[in-house]
């Protein structure tokens, strides 16, 4: 996973590589994120302060995923995913 903090709006990314993109409002209280995938991870992402946020997250190789999940069992390092966060205006 890559992780970007940026002052303003985060430029979406161009090209056709992503699977899947959303965006949403994401309030911090404690300015910390905490990331889950089958479990918690110890790291956390570390905005620098809590408030209001815009998060867009991208996604790509979850169809390389449920291929090697069905032929091999669990798949790791398979998916990659992009998550870029700055303050929300206003």
């Amino acid at each position: 996973m890559t992780v970007g903090r940026w002052l303003v709006l985060a430029r979406r990314a161009e090209g056709g590589e992503w699977e899947e993109q959303g965006e949403i409002d994401y309030e911090s209280v404690s300015g910390d994120v905490a990331v889950w995938g089958s479990g918690r991870s110890e790291e956390l992402i570390r905005l620098g302060r809590g408030g209001m946020w815009r998060v867009r997250v991208r996604c790509a190789g979850r169809a390389d995923v449920e291929r090697a999940t069905r032929d091999e069992g669990t798949a790791y390092g398979v998916e990659r995913y992009v998550n870029d966060f700055w303050p929300k205006a206003g």
